[in-house]
């Protein structure tokens, strides 16, 4: 036996004892604390951000096959989606300045297998967002690495153990993430593209506009299938949210000029605005507007501007049903491994009629896999 592999079957041996020394199966049936395995070809990605059980027993569970939780974890969670057959993902993180740090990253792999399998985990998405240079080949050969090895110790515990990775909607250094993506998506059971947020960095005119534009989710993947990255290994992440600015002037033809908030070597960014749910735009702030909901033909995107107090005025771009569906179709079109969304909670699952509508608009609209 070599001794990288000698070293897996001991890492192999102890993560067997942690998970044996675990606690017992919260869920009724103990056998729904086993890790799930593949039922569906093709994915509903889905992150959740509120730990509320009657938020999730109206997810729509015919349709979901993972659920990221993020900043937390529930067992009663854990216990519905594994009667649904359906993965629960933990969100973890890495700090880039480490990667180098062999002994971290070890004590690290080893804390999230920990977890895992505490909490009956089926998995993790690597959600990191820190700058790296294209330079610093070293750093990049260290994240695939960390990825790698990660992937090797779970999936020697169980094979269905699940491990993503989330990347930028183009893969050419947005926001200084050059990371190797052609690398990654060999040591990951697939990307997750987050097709959204493509304002961090605005190299026009600082004026607001969408936050997932149709023809930009559609040539980033492009230039992902560009490199040889097979489509069935991307996930195309899609915003259930939008951005809400404030006008420092707005032209006669509706050209909302935003004040300038640089982030990462660019002099404007999305981050002059404010983040809004789905259900908030439409039933707080789309009220508000004279013109109503708009429709901006180039990106395929909705938006509104509104007033108060006379002399402010504000636009709202985000997306709806009909915006998504088109994103959804273009997953069909290139042959995708599915779609996913961030997040799940920018719906409402109270049980007022306007919240009840909103919400079944956006799950019916997503695919339907078999």
């Amino acid at each position: 036996m070599s001794p990288i592999k000698f070293i897996y079957f001991c890492f192999s041996i102890c993560c067997l004892l942690c998970s044996l020394a675990a606690s017992l199966c919260p869920c009724q049936d103990s056998s729904l604390c086993n890790v799930v395995e593949k039922t569906r070809s093709n994915e509903i990605f889905i992150f959740s951000v509120k730990q509320s059980k009657q938020s999730w027993l109206k997810y729509d569970w015919n349709k979901v096959t993972s659920i990221v939780t993020f900043g937390y974890m529930d067992t009663r969670l854990m216990c519905l989606a594994h009667e649904h057959n359906v993965k629960v993902i933990r969100l973890v993180k890495y700090p880039v300045k480490q990667l180098l740090n062999i002994t971290h990253s070890n004590q690290w792999i080893k804390d999230q297998i920990k977890e895992v399998q505490k909490y009956h985990y089926d998995g993790v998405n690597f959600d990191i967002e820190d700058p790296l240079e294209l330079t610093r080949e070293d750093l990049r050969n260290a994240l695939t690495q960390l990825v790698n090895r990660t992937s090797v110790m779970l999936k020697s515990i169980n094979k269905n153990y699940q491990v993503t990775f989330d990347v930028s909607w183009n893969p050419h250094c947005v926001d200084d993430r050059c990371y190797d993506v052609t690398a990654l998506s060999t040591v990951t059971d697939f990307l997750f593209v987050m097709s959204y947020d493509q304002r961090s960095q605005i190299e026009g005119p600082c004026i607001a506009g969408p936050n997932s534009d149709y023809t930009l989710a559609k040539s980033g993947i492009q230039e992902y299938l560009k490199m040889l990255i097979p489509s069935q290994k991307l996930v195309l992440g899609v915003p259930w949210y939008g951005y809400h600015y404030q006008c420092v002037a707005l032209s006669q033809n509706g050209i909302c000029k935003i004040k300038m908030v640089p982030f990462r070597g660019m002099n404007c960014s999305d981050a002059a605005g404010t983040q809004l749910k789905f259900s908030d735009i439409v039933e707080k702030y789309l009220k508000k507007s004279l013109t109503g909901r708009q429709w901006d033909a180039a990106s395929k995107t909705p938006y509104f501007t509104y007033q108060e107090n006379h002399n402010s005025s504000y636009q709202v771009w985000y997306d709806d049903a009909e915006s998504l569906g088109l994103k959804y179709k273009l997953v069909q079109d290139l042959n995708l491994h599915g779609v996913g969304m961030w997040n799940v909670d920018c719906v409402d699952y109270d049980n007022s009629t306007m919240s009840t509508k909103l919400r079944n608009l956006m799950w019916n609209a997503l695919p339907s896999y078999n």
